[in-house]
């Protein structure tokens, strides 16, 4: 399966090292027509 999009991801730096706490995904903007 594939798919295409975009993806955020959000780090937090605790006392135990960077944290992944979010993650957002997006599909991506519909191509203009012409």
């Amino acid at each position: 399966m594939r798919t295409e999009g975009r993806e955020t991801q959000v780090y937090q730096k605790t006392d135990r090292g960077w944290r992944l706490v979010h993650v957002h995904y997006s599909g991506m903007p519909a191509a203009p027509k012409s």
